[in-house]
């Protein structure tokens, strides 16, 4: 039987690491391989100079050439000009991932917020074929309700779970015994993470130093959280780090610790269940898809 031909939306337009190795993943599934045949659609990062047309005409172009059955792309947001192209292309299926809306966050202004609510996100969900919300929280969000409601569909985030080390390698290099209680938290430093609510803990436990505190990920905040933390010599900021360091580290943690404001799904307290740690997380987003109370 030939195989369908998936095209792989890639992009560097504000994109953080999981979109794109959510398509690392899909590519490198042996299963998925025996069904599908998997090409690149490339969008190399923000409009140029030439802007938003030219963007969407190099793209069309990528699709008119390769002719995909279907077209896979990776966010609302960033997706804007690749779900345009693959519509003017007449791609058979175009399937757009969901994980959130720019249209809701406060960052931006209220012109762009409205912009992206009732123009843009609208317009990409109407002419998707499919919406793959990548938790039922984002399945049932208000966005998702008023223009897709009848073609969305739940699939999680495959795991992107690496092998470790079983030897607590990353311990001894700290000189940290078994005895220590290492509490990991692992997330991009800024207000929406909850690291002013970590570092109220972090405080708590100062005089205790059985209790030892890793944080992994840079971030508007790492500075100043740097500096809170100056002589206190049970945390260790390490910034940012390899996905293969994190899952070591966290392998030879106690607990697993993020009090977020927000998540769409959060990808790091599975990540925490796959190496057998514990976590404590916010009921926030799709938090508690993952983490089973007690």
């Amino acid at each position: 039987m030939e195989k369908l031909r998936v095209m792989l939306h890639y992009s560097q337009y504000g994109m953080q690491r999981s979109p794109n190795d959510q398509q690392d993943l899909l590519r490198a599934n042996r299963l998925l391989q025996e069904k599908y045949e998997f090409i690149t659609l490339d969008q190399p990062g923000l409009p140029g100079q030439d802007g938003h047309i030219k963007a969407i005409k190099d793209l069309y172009k990528q699709i008119k050439e390769t002719k995909p059955d279907i077209v896979h792309i990776i966010g609302v947001k960033e997706g804007f000009h690749c779900m345009i192209a693959a519509f003017l292309a007449r791609s058979p299926k175009r399937i757009i991932i969901t994980r959130g809306f720019a249209g809701l966050t406060p960052k931006l202004s209220p012109l762009k917020r409205f912009a992206f609510r009732w123009v843009i996100e609208p317009l990409i969900l109407i002419l998707s074929t499919y919406v793959h919300c990548n938790s039922y929280f984002s399945y049932n969000q208000q966005m998702i309700r008023l223009f897709a409601k009848h073609k969305r569909k739940v699939v999680y985030n495959f795991l992107n779970f690496m092998d470790y080390n079983q030897e607590h390698v990353w311990r001894k290099s700290k000189g940290l015994d078994d005895n220590c209680f290492i509490i990991a938290t692992v997330g991009n430093m800024h207000a929406g993470k909850g690291y002013d609510l970590l570092q109220k803990v972090i405080n708590h436990f100062k005089d205790n130093n059985n209790i030892k505190f890793v944080t992994m990920g840079g971030g508007a905040l790492k500075e100043s959280f740097e500096a809170d933390n100056t002589s206190n010599e049970n945390v260790f900021i390490l910034g940012a780090v390899p996905h293969k360091q994190v899952i070591q580290i966290m392998s030879e943690s106690n607990l697993f610790y993020l009090p977020t404001r927000f998540e769409s799904l959060g990808m790091v307290f599975a990540e925490a269940g796959a190496c057998g740690l514990p976590s404590i997380g916010t009921d926030v987003g799709a938090v508690n898809e993952i983490i089973e109370d007690g």
